[in-house]
């Protein structure tokens, strides 16, 4: 654990600093490929491809992955503190997605699961991983991009999910409700993806101006606990 005399306390102009966003910073290539990927998800939504509890279950399934393999770059916390970091990300995924659940129901929607669905999550799943991993080999150290890559992401799917549900109500459900006429089979799935999908395209790309030398940091040494 660190100690207080580690922390040199901040100044108001550095606090106020720390607190801008610095839009200049933005990595071009966080923009085009959460554009990219955020589009594709919107797209299979509105052909009836992927249903949105398919959807929730993507996002839970790639962070349950993502922090598996993680844990793996930190051998010293041992195998049990691993295991809870996967149970505590899926108990808090799963809390949230009973709120989108509600909504969904609410507006019309089905839990029924179709092969399609299934395997256009599982498709882009695998698209979400691969792009990762190939970005993290393009860098000097893979593991420690690996890692600040795997946390920002946790962080937009967690965050994104938590004001994803005043979104969705205000939103998506609204929306919902204007599409119905024109893709009646669709119509809650995109509603509901609309407000969810540009949210975290929006914190992906406000996490991609944070410096390098603080992403780093944080990724060296991630747990609190």
């Amino acid at each position: 654990m660190k100690t207080l005399k580690e922390f040199k306390p901040l100044s108001s102009d550095n606090a106020k600093e720390r607190r801008r966003i610095d839009w200049h910073a933005v990595k071009p290539h966080v923009v085009l490929n959460e554009s990219l990927q955020a589009s594709l998800i919107l797209f299979t939504l509105a052909i009836g491809a992927l249903k949105l509890p398919m959807l929730l279950g993507l996002w839970m399934l790639e962070l349950v992955i993502v922090t598996a393999l993680t844990a793996s770059f930190y051998p010293e916390r041992g195998r049990w503190r691993a295991v809870g970091d996967v149970a505590k990300i899926i108990l808090f995924c799963a809390i949230l997605s009973v709120f989108f659940l509600a909504i969904y129901l609410a507006s019309g929607g089905d839990l029924g699961f179709d092969s399609l669905s299934v395997l256009t999550a599982a498709a882009l799943l695998v698209l979400r991983l691969v792009s990762s991993a190939r970005d993290a080999k393009k860098q000097a150290d893979p593991k420690l991009a690996w890692s600040a890559a795997a946390l920002a992401r946790g962080a937009v799917v967690v965050i994104g999910m938590f004001i994803g549900i005043f979104t969705a109500f205000l939103i998506g459900f609204p929306l919902a409700t204007v599409l119905r006429p024109v893709i009646p089979n669709a119509a809650i799935d995109l509603g509901l993806g609309v407000a969810l999908l540009p949210v975290q395209v929006i914190l992906a790309i406000v996490l991609s101006t944070m410096a390098d030398e603080e992403r780093n940091a944080i990724a060296r040494n991630p747990y609190i606990d």
